[in-house]
């Protein structure tokens, strides 16, 4: 996983350094926050979570009225909607550790 950190923040890096002019057109025409994005990647480490402790804090936060779609649960599947409250919360990446068995097929676990 730090490999795969390491390669993700590089190619983020790379980007801002050798293609910044091009970045800056992707920026105008199709999404403002590109460059943002890029900087925050390139320059924060990822969030590691095992899957226990990423349902853990999806309950707690159901229980302190936070409504999702898709249900909460241990063993069950955590949808975009999911990894979404994650990144809105903690503002990184994140690694998401030890998946259910069922799940790996699903997700790439």
């Amino acid at each position: 996983m730090q490999c795969a950190e390491a390669y993700v923040r590089f190619l983020c890096q790379w980007l801002l350094d050798n293609c910044l002019e091009d970045m800056e057109f992707m920026a105008d025409k199709f999404d403002k926050g590109c460059i943002d994005r890029l900087k925050m990647v390139a320059s924060t480490p990822f969030i590691r979570l095992t899957y226990t402790e990423a349902v853990e804090i999806l309950e707690e936060s159901v229980k302190k009225g936070k409504k999702f779609e898709n249900e909460v649960k241990w063993g069950i599947d955590l949808a975009s909607e999911h990894e979404r409250y994650f990144y809105s919360c903690f503002f990184k990446f994140l690694f998401l550790l030890n998946c259910v068995v069922s799940l790996m097929i699903n997700i790439g676990c």
